[in-house]
């Protein structure tokens, strides 16, 4: 990553973060959002409620490819903010929305730096890089969608009785 680049996708996170639509959204959903590196942000937010499911997720966005494509995105452990497929799957929604579904190990190939997770949504990187093809509606372009973007995708999903399936790993 160039220092153009670098800074170019430093920006893009900064204007989303200041960006009042965004922090009334943000609010609204009550997404708890932090920014460990300036590149990285966490997300805590909460899917549907259903019987015997925690419904509290957190997201790790990683920017590094803004603004010309989406961040990446996954679920993580709130206490590491990473993501282990062998420890980490009950962190993981079981989401399968048209728009926004997840992978517990997806084979990217050739391996992804952010894999093996996969939540496969047109306002996600990992969508780009896993041979999927969007449609010139789902196309990311910056001039109309932010990070604000990848994380409502998601969101939906996560409140959405036919697609939010509870968690991989159960509780």
């Amino acid at each position: 990553m160039t220092a153009a680049t670098h800074l170019l996708a430093e920006a893009f996170v900064d204007e989303f973060l200041r960006n009042a639509d965004w922090q009334r959204v943000a609010a609204d959903w009550g997404w708890v959002i932090r920014r460990p590196g300036p590149l990285t942000l966490l997300v805590a937010l909460r899917g549907l409620e259903l019987p015997g499911v925690e419904n509290a997720f957190t997201l790790r966005l990683e920017c590094e490819f803004c603004p010309s494509l989406p961040p990446n995105v996954r679920f993580v452990n709130p206490d590491t903010g990473e993501y282990d497929p062998n420890v980490d799957a009950r962190h993981l929604a079981r989401l399968i929305a048209p728009d926004c579904t997840t992978h517990k190990q997806y084979v990217f190939a050739p391996p992804y730096i952010y894999g093996p997770q996969l939540v496969c949504t047109s306002a996600g990187h990992g969508y780009y890089v896993s041979g999927h093809t969007p449609t010139e509606d789902q196309r990311w372009d910056p001039t109309r969608h932010s990070v604000g973007t990848t994380i409502q995708a998601v969101q939906r999903a996560l409140v959405n009785p036919q697609y939010f399936q509870g968690r991989f790993g159960g509780v």
